[in-house]
């Protein structure tokens, strides 16, 4: 099914003077084209290692200079102009990509520009008086009267400290439940407890 396969297997194993590998023998027991490919090939390579000698001498220095003559000088190469559109094309891209990662490495690297800053009316109290104003105008609307102002901001910061002193009292009930220490004569408290431990 994959004898194309196979005998790409078997070219490459006797090229570079390898065995062939185990598979391909499990598939050369089983197939005789493939079986028959490898007995090609290891001919064909016996008949090249024996002819070569024989062909060196026959030929010679002739021969060698003939096929020299007709390769290209390196030298003196030329580009097609395929070959020079594709280099311009490939210099064009290699610079574009550079300045695309130049630009992108810039506005990473530089600071942003400053937040606008907020205006400060010049006079405070005129702002001020318009938030005052607008409350009114809010609590009007709700019919709450100017009776109901005095507390509406001690009340919060009133609730707030009474809720720090709860739990100052709190921590310091647990705190001197942890010491056990008598509050009147510490000093005493402290060599009862020396004693007690030796």
């Amino acid at each position: 099914m994959f004898c194309f396969l196979y005998k790409l297997r078997i070219s490459q194993a006797r090229d570079s003077n390898q065995t062939v590998p185990g598979a391909v023998r499990k598939h050369m027991d089983q197939c005789a084209r493939c079986r028959g490919f490898y007995q090609f090939s290891k001919c064909l390579e016996q008949q090249l290692v024996q002819d070569a000698p024989v062909a060196q001498e026959a030929y010679g220095d002739y021969l060698r200079e003939k096929i020299l003559r007709t390769l290209p000088d390196p030298r003196q190469r030329t580009l097609s102009p395929h070959s020079r559109r594709r280099i311009v094309w490939r210099s064009t891209w290699a610079a574009a990509a550079i300045l695309l990662i130049l630009l992108l490495g810039l506005t990473i690297i530089s600071p942003a520009p400053p937040e606008p800053q907020p205006k400060v009316s010049a006079h405070p109290i005129p702002s001020l008086a318009a938030l005052i104003e607008e409350i009114w105008a809010v609590n009007a609307s709700e019919n709450q009267t100017i009776t109901d102002w005095p507390g509406w901001i001690e009340k919060p910061i009133i609730q707030e400290l009474d809720s720090l002193a709860s739990d100052t009292e709190n921590i310091t009930r647990f705190l001197l439940a942890c010491i056990s220490m008598d509050v009147n004569n510490p000093l005493e408290e402290v060599k009862n407890n020396n004693t007690a431990i030796n």
